[in-house]
């Protein structure tokens, strides 16, 4: 599944954690 990300491997998880962090904020954004 790497052909679809962008991102080496190897920043993989920061990736992640930076969308997760987005995801989060925009969520209590909205919810707030």
């Amino acid at each position: 599944m790497s052909w679809i990300s962008p991102v080496p491997l190897t920043d993989l998880p920061h990736t992640v954690l930076s969308l997760t962090h987005t995801l989060t904020f925009k969520f209590c954004f909205i919810s707030h």
